[in-house]
């Protein structure tokens, strides 16, 4: 079972995997540039946000959880468009 099965597994199914995935790069991303990050490792894995993502699903730091507030979020930011 490679990497990405395991976070499947953890997640229920791929096309969660995907959503809950994406959103923790985009936060990685956003914490690396407030932290002012600076490639110090040359370890591929601990340098691409997407590595450290599906790590972080696979030892279940985010999880399904991470994706219900994903989508109360989208949900508040609808709300205030939508009332403009």
């Amino acid at each position: 079972m490679n990497d990405f099965e395991k976070a499947v597994d953890m997640v229920g199914n791929r096309f969660d995997l995907v959503l809950i995935a994406s959103e923790r790069v985009r936060e990685l991303n956003r914490l690396r540039r407030e932290q002012g990050y600076r490639k110090i490792s040359t370890n591929k894995e601990d340098t691409i946000p997407v590595f450290q993502a599906i790590t972080d699903i696979e030892t279940g730091l985010v999880g399904r959880e991470y994706l219900a507030r994903i989508n109360e979020r989208h949900a508040r930011k609808k709300q205030k468009f939508d009332n403009i």
